[in-house]
């Protein structure tokens, strides 16, 4: 069933028809550049987020970490709760998706274009302006928001859970935002009760961050073998569930690895990215070494596009597979980023070894269908097919799984056994793999 969502126009009201939802897992770097007839997309807002009580001095809440990308409570003009990706990738707020049920008032909108990662026709959104967002003892008047015409990116069938848009720059720009990976909590500190000098920030190292229209970059050195290594701008990217991207047009020390597969990497705002998906010797953060990250190579074809208009210089993306070995702290204003590991600093970077992509066509319902099959994996040549619903893994009823869990047991074991029933057009199907460590 199609939704209503309501919006304002020159003092008319406009209905605009969504497409049904569907709900959702691969979250890759997915908005990355905002243009509109040529020219850059530049936020209107003219008050910026602000504490419910002025004397506070932080304000902290848990947030949802579902492959890898922490999901925050939302409210737009008064609405129920949504639940949207904090994304340091993104300059300002989108709303993808409205809940089955909800309508949600945007003042003053009008249609635009914008532009990003992936191959295909510029999308068309609604810019909406003088809208309230509200965050737990965050709020924020006049704020510019973007929604979709239709579901492009599915978030909720990919993650699992109900999933309606991501937020950006606007918000991180205000604060001194300290996120805690392991514990689940995000504390927003005011500016002017901050210090880094504290006793418990006593082993945080300091990186100085770059700004390219709203968006921050840092320098870290890469080691790609034995014997390249160099200094890369990376995009800070917490919106990404992947470990690191890396341009290969970009410097001449970046190529793939000969032990590498080309996939299908996720979804940008202009269609699907392919590349490589490959590991690499070693990444350098502020003197902390990760050894062997899991590394994508998106073929330029899908990305070269929007790389003409980005930073001069980037080479690529950490994400949050990278970002949630540490607790991070991002101080926009003092342009400083200070990382300190956390117990997951040591965990071995994982990738899908099945060759499944799953999603869930109802949030919240355990319901999963393949999406996708890499060609020649392990579920390929077992005959795992695209729309077979998974009934059974390893003699455990599908409903007794969660979508995370799935995800974890494909990354679990090179040469771990899976055992799956299928139903595929009424009949029932057994298959049985062996998980490969192809990188």
């Amino acid at each position: 069933m199609a939704q209503s969502l309501k919006t304002q126009q020159r003092n008319t009201t406009t209905n605009i028809m969504m497409l049904p939802i569907r709900l959702g897992l691969s979250i890759i770097a997915t908005i990355l550049l905002w243009t509109t007839s040529g020219s850059d997309l530049k936020s209107q807002s003219t008050r910026s987020f602000n504490f419910d009580y002025p004397e506070s001095k932080s304000v902290s809440f848990p947030f949802e970490l579902v492959n890898n990308l922490m999901i925050i409570p939302v409210q737009v003009n008064g609405s129920g709760v949504l639940q949207f990706i904090l994304d340091t990738g993104l300059r300002t707020t989108l709303v993808t998706e409205i809940p089955s049920g909800q309508s949600v008032r945007f003042n003053y909108a009008r249609k635009l274009t914008i532009r990003g990662f992936g191959e295909g026709e510029d999308l068309e959104v609604w810019q909406s302006h003088d809208n309230l967002l509200r965050l737990p003892r965050i709020e924020a008047k006049n704020q510019t928001v973007y929604v979709l015409t239709h579901d492009k990116f599915h978030l909720s069938s990919q993650l699992g859970m109900d999933v309606h848009g991501l937020i950006g720059a606007d918000l991180f720009k205000e604060f001194v935002v300290e996120i805690d990976y392991w514990r689940k909590v995000i504390i927003f500190h005011s500016p002017e009760h901050f210090s880094i000098d504290k006793f418990r920030y006593r082993k945080f190292r300091h990186i100085p961050l770059i700004f390219h229209k709203n968006k921050p970059y840092i320098a870290v050195t890469v080691q790609m073998n034995d014997s390249t290594s160099f200094v890369a701008n990376v995009l800070i990217d917490s919106g990404s569930s992947d470990a690191l991207w890396l341009f290969e047009s970009t410097h001449e020390s970046i190529q793939h690895p000969a032990k590498s597969i080309f996939t299908f990497l996720g979804q940008g705002l202009n269609g699907d990215i392919f590349g490589y998906h490959s590991r690499i010797k070693s990444i350098n953060l502020a003197g902390f070494v990760l050894d062997k990250p899991t590394t994508a190579f998106p073929d330029s074809a899908f990305i070269q596009k929007s790389l003409d208009l980005e930073l001069k210089g980037r080479n690529g993306s950490i994400g949050a597979s990278i970002l949630n070995r540490f607790t991070v702290i991002l101080d926009y204003k003092h342009s400083s980023m200070y990382v300190r590991p956390n117990s997951n600093f040591r965990n071995k970077f994982y990738y899908d070894m099945s060759g499944i992509e799953l999603r869930m066509p109802y949030a919240g319902m355990p319901v999963y269908k393949v999406h996708a099959i890499r060609k020649d994996s392990p579920a390929d040549r077992a005959g795992v097919q695209v729309g077979d619903q998974v009934m059974a893994i390893n003699n455990g009823l599908s409903v007794s799984y969660t979508l995370n869990d799935i995800i974890a047991l494909f990354q679990s074991r090179a040469g771990r056994t899976i055992k799956m029933r299928l139903s595929r057009e009424g009949q029932m199907i057994t298959v049985k793999f062996k998980l490969k460590s192809t990188i």
